[in-house]
């Protein structure tokens, strides 16, 4: 066996399931549960939300961060707009962590919605704070448009630090009758065999098709999680979450899925929705940018005794 080699466990693909803490109900993978999408084109406004960050300075229980949280609008497969917020995170670590803003979030209207975990390092509260927020952001843009889908890069399953933002975006959903799908490009969830999930079902999915697998397991508050290929020739199948009350794939659930089908037509990832590509692009922070703002409002102090919590009252 080389060295690279991965070692598979032999048997029947059909009698494996998921294990995770966090599923409630799960299933054995079964060929019946593949359902071949059509090419049936479906009309619907899509929008995509994704965030980035970076880090611009650390010193004792401070931090600081750049953070973009965006979205973009399609019409199924044409981009009719997009939008990015961007600000400055301060974390102090204190008796209690404190989180603060440099520029207000128009679309967060409780800023004590931020109930990061205390016992975390500052990377994993920073991640926590920009899930958070693409979870609001999600809740906004229900709460203001009626019969459209929101595409979340990630997945849905709740922690408990995001917990309550779960509930506002599900309530927001059900009153504005809005599907709510998270994305997962790449996922670590095992099958009692040890076997990666998105492997086992593409190694007995339909071969050279675009196929819908439903459902995977459940999870709490109604979550409901699938796989799908969304082109015949995509070289990954991926992992997807809706925040259903029906027990089975929904007519709104195929309708949101072939739309996507027809946005995951581009070249540069082939079967992943271009929308997520689109966000992904607004919504990252590069190099260069971080480098600016850390020698804009960090370096040129070099010559001074950098006191955290006023850094951000010299900011102009």
């Amino acid at each position: 066996m080389g060295f690279f080699s991965i070692n598979k466990v032999a048997g029947d693909k059909e009698k494996e399931f998921v294990i995770n803490p966090d599923i409630t109900k799960s299933f054995p993978l079964k060929k019946e549960r593949f359902i071949l999408i059509k090419d049936e084109k479906a009309e619907d406004t899509l929008f995509f939300i994704d965030g980035g960050i970076q880090e611009l300075y650390k010193k004792g229980n401070s931090a600081f961060y750049i953070l973009k949280i965006a979205y973009s609008e399609f019409l199924t497969k044409k981009r009719v707009g997009s939008k990015t917020y961007e600000t400055i995170v301060r974390i102090d670590r204190g008796n209690k962590i404190e989180v603060s803003f440099k520029d207000d979030l128009s679309f967060l209207a409780e800023k004590d919605i931020l109930e990061i975990s205390e016992e975390n390092d500052f990377e994993e509260n920073i991640n926590q704070i920009r899930r958070i927020l693409e979870l609001e952001l999600a809740t906004y843009l229900s709460s203001s448009n009626e019969n459209v889908s929101i595409v979340i890069d990630g997945s849905l399953l709740w922690k408990e630090y995001d917990e309550k933002n779960i509930d506002s975006l599900i309530k927001t959903s059900l009153d504005k009758n809005n599907q709510i799908i998270g994305l997962s490009k790449s996922t670590t969830l095992t099958t009692n065999k040890g076997n990666n999930v998105i492997d086992v079902l593409s190694e007995i999915g339909p071969e050279g098709q675009k196929w819908l697998y439903f459902p995977l397991f459940y999870g709490k508050k109604g979550l409901k999680s699938g796989c799908f290929k969304l082109h015949p020739r995509a070289p990954l199948a991926f992992r997807f979450d809706v925040l259903n009350v029906e027990e089975n794939v929904t007519k709104e659930n195929l309708k949101l899925i072939q739309a996507l089908m027809f946005n995951s037509t581009d070249g540069c990832f082939l079967g992943y929705p271009y929308g997520l590509v689109y966000v992904d692009k607004i919504a990252r922070i590069s190099n260069n940018e971080a480098e600016y703002l850390r020698t804009k409002y960090f370096l040129s102090k070099k010559k001074e005794e950098v006191k955290a919590h006023d850094i951000l009252d010299n900011m102009s």
